[in-house]
């Protein structure tokens, strides 16, 4: 029951790509398919000017695109990590005094001899 069923489907798929090929032949080619459909003209696409490196230059070149590409990859990562991390964690201290409370200054001062 099985084969009966592949064989069609194989013959679905082939008759439908075959006539898909035709159809785009036709409307692409045949001007006369075009003006009876009033498909517009084709744009032409201008080259770009791209400059044609040796195979060895290119390879180069898309090596130092790979590595800026990976450095980038990395900082953003260790930036997230950071930004993660200090919105997680407490408060880092980032001053020699508490300084909610009050910072008294030394009243008695010490005269050193010479």
């Amino acid at each position: 029951m099985l084969v009966p069923l592949a064989q069609v489907l194989h013959l679905y798929w082939l008759s439908t790509n075959v006539f898909s090929l035709i159809q785009t032949g036709t409307i692409k080619y045949v001007p006369s398919v075009r003006r009876i459909c009033k498909i517009p003209e084709q744009k032409k696409v201008e080259q770009l000017n791209v400059e044609k490196k040796p195979v060895i230059a290119a390879v180069k070149d898309w090596w130092k695109d790979t590595r800026n590409t990976s450095k980038i990859q990395n900082r953003t990562r260790n930036d997230q990590s950071t930004f993660l991390s200090a919105g997680r964690s407490g408060i880092k201290k980032t001053y020699k005094y508490n300084p909610t409370t009050p910072h008294q200054q030394p009243t008695t001062f010490h005269a050193k001899k010479i």
